[in-house]
Formats: C-alpha cells, sequence, structure tokens
C-alpha cells in the first residue's frame, strides 16, 4: 500500500488540475465569465448568465435606492454598460460558498470625460444554480476619482 501512495501522492496536483470546473460550482470564475461577456458587450452571452429576478445595483441606471430586476432591466442594463464602452476589472476577487467578493476598478465614457483613470467599487454577488441572483456594486464614497466623477456629473 504505501508504494501505491509513493506513486500517487505526487501525481495527485496534475490529477486535479486536469478535473474540469463547472461554473456552476465554481462561483468565481462564473462571476468572472459575466464580467468578460460584459466587458466584450457580448450581452447574448452574460444575459443568460443573471436570473430573472437578479437584484442587480451597479452604475447610474441601476442604484440600491432603485436596483434593476428583471429580465427587461438587465437588458437595458447591459446594454448601456456596452454604449458608454464600460470595462470593470475584478481586483482581488475571492468566494467563499455561493458569494463572490471583489474590489472592482472601471472604465467608461463618463470616467474619460471627467479626466479620471477609473472608479472603484465594493462587489458582492450571490451565485445559486448556475445564476447570478444578486449583484451589488457599491461605489467607494471616499475614492477622490469617484468625488470627481460625481462632481463631473452634478455639472453636467
Amino acid at each position: 500500500m504505501s508504494r501505491l501512495m509513493t506513486i500517487l501522492i505526487p501525481l495527485l496536483p496534475l490529477l486535479l488540475i486536469a478535473v474540469p470546473v463547472d461554473a456552476a460550482d465554481d462561483p468565481l470564475s462564473f462571476v468572472q465569465a459575466f464580467v468578460d461577456a460584459r466587458n466584450s458587450g457580448d450581452i447574448a452571452a452574460a444575459a443568460p448568465l443573471m436570473a430573472d429576478d437578479t437584484v442587480f445595483v451597479g452604475g447610474p441606471g441601476c442604484t440600491a435606492a432603485n436596483p434593476c430586476v428583471g429580465a427587461e432591466a438587465h437588458l437595458a442594463e447591459l446594454q448601456g454598460f456596452s454604449a458608454l464602452h464600460a470595462h470593470v476589472t475584478l481586483v482581488s476577487p475571492r468566494a467563499s460558498g455561493s458569494t463572490v467578493q471583489a474590489r472592482t476598478e472601471s472604465q467608461n465614457d463618463l470616467t474619460r470625460a471627467a479626466g479620471v483613470d477609473r472608479t472603484l467599487a465594493d462587489l458582492t454577488a450571490e451565485v445559486h444554480d448556475g445564476k447570478i441572483t444578486t449583484w451589488r456594486s457599491i461605489q467607494d464614497p471616499n475614492d477622490p476619482q469617484n468625488q470627481a466623477v460625481q462632481a463631473y456629473l452634478l455639472r453636467s
């Protein structure tokens, strides 16, 4: 038995690498796939990754006070994201169970017009049964670049 273990133990990392990861079992990969599809403007790929009743908070159209809920609202948010030539990067993402948390850096036409490099937000997303069910991306109110974008929007 010990001879078999001597052979198998060094091979274990190779066996684990070869096992494919199902996005439903890996919420972080699932959220990254949504971010990638959204960043590339692939609405057809991003939309089905969200549950019909997803509570979506993020961006000017889906605020914490007025979140986007429902397939039509999600489609409108995705179209607006694409129209603004937006791009989000997940910074230091981590998953715990079905919850993904990350800091995000975003750029879009509004940040460029405001003369800033990026905005910062804290993201919490929930993934259940292969769908994003909650997406809350809340801007960091203490970040000077976020403040500059807000000031630009108030002047516009």
